[in-house]
C-alpha cells in the first residue's frame, strides 16, 4: 500500500497550524482553501455555511518539533534539501521516486529516534496575534 506523504513548509508557526491536541494534529488554518474559522468574517468565502467547503488533514502518525525543529538533516538529504529551499506557499503530495524515497528514510529515522509526537512547543508562542486581520475575533 503506497501512502500518502505531505510535506508542508511553515514560515510562522503559532501553535494553530498545524494544531496538535492530545495525540491529533489538524492541519486547516494555515492554507487559504481550507481554512476552518468557526466565527469570522471569512468564514462563508473559507469554508462555507456549514462547513460545505472545509478541509481539514487530521493525523495521529506525525512528529511535531515546533521551537525544537532544526534543519542538520538537509545534509543527509539533498534531495529534501533542494525542495524545502525551493517551497513556496502550499503543501507537496506527488513526489518523484528519488524524492519519496529520501522522504521516506528520514521519516523512519525520526520515528525511530523520537517516540512521542510532540516534541517541542510552537516557534512563536504569541497568541495575541491575529491570524485573519479582516476578523478581529479570530485568533491564532
Amino acid at each position: 500500500m503506497n501512502r500518502k506523504l505531505y510535506l508542508y513548509k511553515l514560515v510562522a508557526d503559532g501553535g494553530g497550524a498545524p494544531c496538535v491536541w492530545r495525540t491529533l494534529l489538524s492541519l486547516a488554518i494555515c492554507k487559504p482553501k481550507i481554512r476552518y474559522h468557526a466565527e469570522s468574517d471569512q468564514r462563508k468565502k473559507d469554508v462555507g455555511k456549514r462547513f460545505e467547503n472545509a478541509y481539514v488533514l487530521l493525523s495521529r502518525d506525525y512528529r511535531y518539533f515546533g521551537i525544537k525543529g532544526k534543519d542538520d538533516c538537509q545534509r543527509d538529504f539533498p534531495v529534501i534539501k533542494k525542495l524545502v529551499e525551493g517551497l513556496k506557499r502550499g503543501h507537496r503530495v506527488n513526489f518523484s521516486v528519488e524524492l519519496r524515497g529520501e522522504l521516506l528514510v528520514l521519516k523512519k529515522e525520526v520515528w525511530r529516534k523520537y517516540g512521542r509526537m510532540k516534541i517541542g512547543a510552537p516557534t512563536d508562542a504569541d497568541q495575541t496575534r491575529l491570524c485573519n486581520s479582516d476578523s478581529a475575533s479570530v485568533r491564532c
